[in-house]
């Protein structure tokens, strides 16, 4: 169980004093950050352009979830390959180029709409993040 993430399991009848204290506990216990940088909940539009999955070109304007100074998660209708490189564009009064990033990880691949995490190989124009 503890190679799964648990760190207790209770038996029934449950001891919900036994249960409270364990809660009590791991809730005020030190966790280790696991993120590098602060992420921030915003939603802005962006222009993604490069190939899918198979090697298609495709061009998407899609909103982000949550966004850092290296990167960013969002939705794209279309199926990407692990370390593929796509071009980022803001759209807000215009399009211009941020620069290019790389897929880090997927969530939802069997779905219509698949998320990505991508963080950023080379930017040459202005983030949200500096």
């Amino acid at each position: 169980m503890q190679g799964l993430g648990a760190t207790a399991y209770f038996e029934k009848p449950v001891d919900f004093d036994a249960l409270r204290a364990s809660l009590e506990r791991v809730l005020h216990a030190a966790q280790p950050e696991r993120r590098s940088e602060v992420r921030v909940r915003l939603r802005i539009m962006l222009k993604l352009r490069g190939t899918d999955i198979d090697e298609k070109p495709f061009e998407e304007t899609s909103a982000t979830e949550d966004v850092s100074q290296s990167g960013f998660l969002c939705g794209c209708t279309v199926l990407l390959k692990k370390d593929s490189i796509i071009e980022v564009y803001l759209v807000s009064g215009g399009t211009n180029f941020v620069g290019t990033a790389r897929v880090v990880r997927s969530e939802g691949c069997g779905t219509p709409y698949p998320r990505y995490a991508f963080r950023f190989v080379q930017k040459d124009g202005e983030w949200i993040l500096r």
